[in-house]
């Protein structure tokens, strides 16, 4: 089990409280670890858990009230999700436990001045307290249902109380002009000046594998859990007739819903250069020695590209998965036997020859962003861009397109009767066309929003020109 530590002192009565994840191949060691402190049922649940279920200790013991919460998480979460709000809850808890309190004792003043410690002295950002607004929400939740508490520790007004944020009738979502597109390349990613000259302060090593990325996103609306797990054998595939490429999502998209993508052809080709160049030359440096753990790793015999499924030996067992079918956990550790030795299969690898993590991504945005903001005359909107901005701006350009087509009658006889925002919708994966109607609100189809995007992955290549290629592949049979 990994452990995530806190060095503040404890005040709980059994030890400081601690948050583990569950590793199947050490379960017999959690089972001695709380053999002492839980009941039978207890450690039959043990034995049934996966790998990743949050497990609050206290001391030597399973933390009253939180162990069970994290069993509780992990019924109803997985993987990057489940591991953020762990340490979220981890993070409550561990601020309840230094004031003395549990769960029972907490009051609407705790809840103010969790939020105030969070958002004020952590520093976090809206969109970081509305996921702390979540967990502490499903903390009391579980707490109601388990009978630890009649009510709520917060009064509500109107939708508002100490725990929620105001609420605002509009979301706050919103997309890139290809003014501001390009900013963000040619300065935060490409480290250029706003004349076009290299920037001699631009130290970022990985250039071509976060421009693939972000190209990556912007041309698919794929979310950064679904482009940063990509194996490489999805985007190598045969190209279609137009040039591009196509994969089908299922275990890395959220809720497990199936759809298929539509790789243009201007985005394969700079991934196929990051992939024979900076891919390959760090590969060719580890020399086959990836810095990984070799526990639990699926190593495959060997790949073909566009192959749907991989064979090979996992914890000594010999087992084969259907390539969609993989959950990004497993994904991350997938390796390839070459004659270098072992390689991973992870489409963006980072230094240490491992998957690049989400997390490396936001840093990645982030970064890029703060170049860009460190030239004052750059626009607002290029100096705050995040993963999910090109997801929107995708969405929005997508439907504008879209209407303009139909205002000429284009694509009538593939379309049917199928409205723009249901094709957007299918494109972006929602279940509900209100979640796609949050992404296109605002000014998304008027002004300069209604002029075709540009994406400049080439100088010839039209954002106009992808959306024709996506709609060309629809009527090949290839549901975006």
């Amino acid at each position: 089990m990994s452990q995530y530590r806190d060095e503040s002192p404890s005040s709980g009565p059994g030890g400081r409280l601690e948050l583990k994840f569950m590793n199947r191949r050490r379960a017999s060691a959690a089972i001695e670890h709380f053999s002492e402190h839980a009941d039978a049922s207890l450690l039959e649940r043990t034995l049934r858990l996966t790998d990743g279920t949050p497990l609050f200790t206290s001391g030597l013991a399973p933390a009253e009230f939180w162990f069970s919460f994290g069993l509780h998480l992990a019924r109803t979460h997985r993987g990057s999700t489940l591991n953020e709000y762990a340490r979220i809850a981890y993070t409550f808890a561990r601020f309840l436990e230094n004031r003395n309190t549990t769960i029972s004792q907490v009051v609407e003043a705790d809840i103010v001045e969790y939020r105030t410690r969070r958002t004020e002295v952590d520093d976090i950002s809206d969109v970081s307290w509305k996921k702390d607004e979540t967990v502490v929400q499903a903390i009391f939740d579980f707490a109601i249902q388990e009978n630890r508490r009649p009510d709520y520790p917060w009064f509500v007004n109107a939708r508002r109380s100490a725990l929620r944020q105001p609420t605002t009738p509009t979301p706050i979502t919103r997309g890139l002009s290809e003014e501001e597109w390009l900013q963000f390349k040619q300065i935060g990613l490409l480290g250029r000046d706003p004349d076009g000259a290299p920037n001699p302060s631009f130290k970022t090593v990985w250039v071509m594998r976060n421009l693939a990325g972000a190209e990556l996103a912007l041309s698919t609306g794929l979310r950064v859990r679904e482009f940063s797990t990509l194996l490489l054998p999805e985007v190598t595939a045969a190209t279609t007739p137009s040039g591009g490429s196509h994969l089908t999502l299922k275990a890395s998209a959220k809720r497990r819903r199936e759809r298929r993508i539509v790789i243009p052809s201007g985005v394969l080709a700079h991934i196929q250069a990051y992939v024979r160049t900076d891919r390959a030359a760090l590969l060719s440096h580890l020399g086959g020695r990836s810095r990984s753990r070799t526990q639990d790793r699926f190593i495959v015999d060997g790949w073909q590209p566009g192959c749907t499924t991989l064979r090979g030996e996992i914890n000594g067992e010999r087992r084969s998965f259907e390539v969609k079918e993989m959950p990004p956990e497993l994904r991350a550790v997938t390796f390839a036997r070459t004659e270098r030795g072992v390689e991973p299969l992870a489409l963006f690898v980072n230094s240490w020859g491992r998957m690049t993590s989400t997390r490396t991504w936001h840093r990645v945005f982030h970064n890029a962003s703060n170049f860009v903001a460190s030239y004052p005359g750059t626009w607002p909107a290029a100096r705050d861009v995040h993963p999910h901005t090109l997801r929107h701006t995708f969405a929005r350009r997508y439907l504008a397109y879209l209407r303009r087509a139909s205002r000429s009658n284009d694509y009538q006889d593939e379309w049917g009767d199928l409205d723009e925002i249901v094709i957007v919708q299918r494109a972006l994966g929602h279940s509900n066309l209100a979640t796609t109607s949050k992404y296109l609100s605002g000014d998304s189809v008027s002004g300069v929003v209604e002029e075709l995007f540009y994406l400049s992955t080439n100088t010839d290549e039209t954002y106009a020109e992808i959306i024709g290629q996506l709609l060309a592949e629809r009527t090949r049979g290839v549901d975006v």
